[in-house]
């Protein structure tokens, strides 16, 4: 078993999961693949590989993934769904010319005083910036 295969097989049973074919198969594409992958993509370039995989199966483990916190699930500029494997709660920028999707670092110096302002349990965040990346920018 390769390492990436374990660490697969032991994050989907540490959050009670069975490992099965598809989840950590799935899983490993996500952690060789870490750019934010659209589930189209991922389901194309699982079938490459393994012609059990149906869309629905994908799907359904990915909403799985995303329901037990393995990975996070946001939008891009079309409104197609990206999956992100990085397991943390951050900060997206888009590039409204091409596309880039980059995780960015903030500093969150107002997250303490709304969680004190607010009589809500936040258990997650979502921020995304849009603009021109570098690239995109210097074209001007």
């Amino acid at each position: 078993m390769s390492d990436l295969t374990k660490k697969a097989v032991d994050v989907i049973r540490k959050v009670g999961l069975k490992p099965t074919a598809q989840r950590v198969e799935t899983l490993e594409f996500l952690y060789s693949n870490k750019n934010y992958q659209s589930i189209d993509t991922i389901f194309n370039s699982l079938l490459e590989n393994y012609k059990v995989f149906s869309k629905a199966t994908i799907h359904s483990t990915l909403e799985i993934f995303v329901e037990k916190g393995i990975v996070s699930k946001f939008y891009g500029l079309n409104g197609e769904a990206r999956i992100d494997v990085s397991g943390s709660n951050h900060t997206h920028f888009i590039c409204e010319k091409c596309g880039l999707i980059d995780k960015i670092k903030t500093y969150n110096v107002d997250d303490d005083i709304t969680r004190k302002s607010l009589d809500y349990e936040i258990t997650s965040k979502e921020t995304t910036y849009k603009g021109l990346c570098n690239k995109c920018k210097d074209e001007r």
